[in-house]
């Protein structure tokens, strides 16, 4: 890996690091911004200030990093010292090298001097005050000079780094950084595994990638493997981030998969399952999760697990007997005995969906619209609220998410004011709303709606919470029903193969993306339009899926209406 990649810096430059390693925090975002990083050497300084010691030094670095003000030395022979961080006491061995030069410690002596300081001893450094003093009063250093030398000092008791620390950090973060940029579906995948027993870091992840352009498909008993993986340039759920999906039962699945290949039939499944690990609990997450889709409907499947369960049970005994070969067992034709619904994304139901996604997952699949607009948000500088820590309490954040609950209470002048929850795709937060500002937005406060609100983070029971500044209501806020029409319009290449091949792709495309959006297929003859009957086709329009599409077919071939009332007017 070469350690002067341009593209890799410009990812740090844009401060767009969920997911590297020690720059995820947002404080530590809005600084890589500032600071525009070039080198190797400037992440280890940053991962050096952004602690409590010398974190009031950041700004200064920045500036002189930058060009901004010139390099400032409290006194000439400061400069060797610290010519390579701008002026700033950047690390622990700056601090030595100071003490050793300004008060004539020996070597052993400097490196006690820093010793108090790593062990965060307020006691223990102020010993050192005396001999400091009166080494750099022998020397000829001014009072002036030495008091401010250890005003500088002291802050470092707090937290402070030393560099051969930072610099080993500052590879390794560079390393992750290098990867998302060139590999970034493989990195976030990667992330994502590292991840999968934290629901709340999954969920800042999973929108990390939405961001990124990267799809996450969802779970599927013939396509997931235990982990996360990349499929065809989008990242597959992995079954084992599943709640409680125990390892055995995953490990079991994939390795029948595996050696038999996927999953025909419900029938299938139950007959080739090993029943002595899939028990109820699990096999009811993985169809609350979405897994057994491809069977049917989730609803109708719960209706008939113990079915399922007893089916599993009964083959297992059979072949226990050796009434039956597993030769036989992958050979036969099942007979189907269950009366499964088809899969679909019925409306009424969406709601049951997202609590069972949300609660087993920690994240949505499908048409939750905050998906559609996760590259929108961005633009508004939004930080998701999974990924909200104790470093940035009382600065002022921006969140967006559906508003799911609230409550008002009065307050002691009688005025009314507001508690609402906000849920986005990495977690929830409370946010507080005063009288003022509740009066001037009340009509902005109804469930669904997606708001995008802006206020200060503080700290209420051991929660976080957003102090409302402002908020406004983002547009696909309606999650119960159909929103788009999407039109696309195949132009033909003359070559039946190709052509076929093409048509597929869309439909993939389409499938990757499920939600309650209609879709129309058309394909340009020389005889004219063709009209390709899709009566269930279903679909969630996204910026992804708008540019997967113009890539197979052209920015003229996808057209999209918000229904009712552009479809009828186009159609007129």
């Amino acid at each position: 890996i070469p350690h002067d990649d341009p593209a890799t810096f410009a990812l740090l430059q844009t401060g767009e690091t969920t997911g590297l390693f020690q720059l995820e925090s947002a404080g530590m975002r809005k600084y890589l911004k500032e600071l525009k990083p070039t080198t190797i050497g400037d992440i280890s300084a940053m991962i050096s200030l952004y602690r409590p010691g010398p974190m009031a030094n950041i700004p200064k670095f920045i500036a002189a990093k930058n060009g901004y003000v010139e390099a400032q030395y409290l006194h000439p022979d400061l400069e060797p010292i610290l010519e390579e961080s701008y002026g700033v006491i950047v690390y622990q061995e700056q601090v030595m090298a100071i003490v050793t030069k300004v008060a004539g410690f020996t070597t052993e002596q400097g490196y006690k001097f820093i010793k108090a300081i790593a062990k965060k001893n307020a006691e223990l450094l102020q010993q050192q005050k005396e001999p400091f003093v009166a080494g750099a009063l022998e020397r000829g250093y001014s009072s002036g000079i030495i008091e401010e030398l250890w005003r500088l000092f002291e802050p470092f008791q707090r937290y402070s780094f030393n560099k051969a620390h930072t610099m080993a950090y500052a590879h390794v973060t560079y390393r992750t950084a290098y990867m998302k940029t060139h590999f970034p579906a493989e990195f976030m995948a990667a992330v994502l595994c590292s991840h999968r027993d934290t629901q709340e870091k999954l969920g800042a992840d999973i929108a990390e990638c939405r961001r990124m352009g990267i799809s996450v498909l969802p779970p599927d008993i013939n396509h997931s493997e235990a982990d996360f993986s990349v499929e065809n340039g989008a990242i597959r759920f992995g079954l084992a981030a599943i709640k409680n999906v125990g390892t055995s039962v995953v490990e079991s699945l994939v390795a029948e998969r595996q050696r038999n290949g996927p999953f025909t039939s419900l029938e299938d499944f139950c007959q080739r399952i090993d029943a002595r690990t899939l028990n109820k609990k699990a096999l009811e997450s993985l169809i609350k999760a979405g897994c057994l889709d491809c069977f049917g409907d989730r609803a109708s499947l719960l209706h008939q697990i113990d079915r399922i369960i007893t089916l599993a049970l009964q083959t297992a005994r059979t072949a226990a007997a050796g009434k039956i070969s597993m030769f036989d067992r992958a050979n036969e034709q099942p007979t189907p005995i269950f009366a499964i619904t088809p899969s679909r994304r019925d409306p009424t139901n969406l709601k049951q969906y997202y609590s069972w996604e949300r609660e087993l997952l920690g994240v949505y699949f499908g048409e939750h619209p905050l998906n559609a607009l996760t590259s929108r948000l961005h633009q508004h500088n939004t930080i998701a609220i999974g990924e909200i820590t104790e470093d940035i309490l009382g600065t002022k954040v921006t969140i967006a998410g559906m508003l799911t609950t609230s409550r008002t209470i009065a307050t002691k002048s009688g005025q009314p004011m507001l508690y609402a929850t906000i849920e986005d795709l990495s977690g929830t937060i409370e946010v507080t709303v005063f009288p003022r500002l509740y009066e001037n937005t009340r009509q902005l406060w109804e469930a669904n709606y997606i708001l995008l609100i802006t206020g200060r983070l503080d700290q209420r029971n051991d929660s976080y919470q957003v102090v409302c500044d402002s908020v406004e209501r983002l547009p696909d806020h309606d999650v119960m029903a159909a929103r788009r029409h999407l039109r696309i319009t195949i132009p033909p290449l003359h070559d039946p193969l190709h052509d076929r091949l093409r048509l597929e792709r869309v439909a993939l495309a389409l499938r990757d993306a499920p939600g309650n959006d209609t879709v129309e297929l058309r394909v340009r003859t020389p005889v004219g339009l063709v009209l390709l009957a899709t009566p269930t086709l279903r679909t969630q329009w996204s910026l992804d899926l708008e540019e997967r599409i113009q890539h197979l077919l052209g920015r003229d071939a996808l057209e999209v209406f918000h229904q009712p009332h552009e479809l009828l007017a186009a159609a007129s």
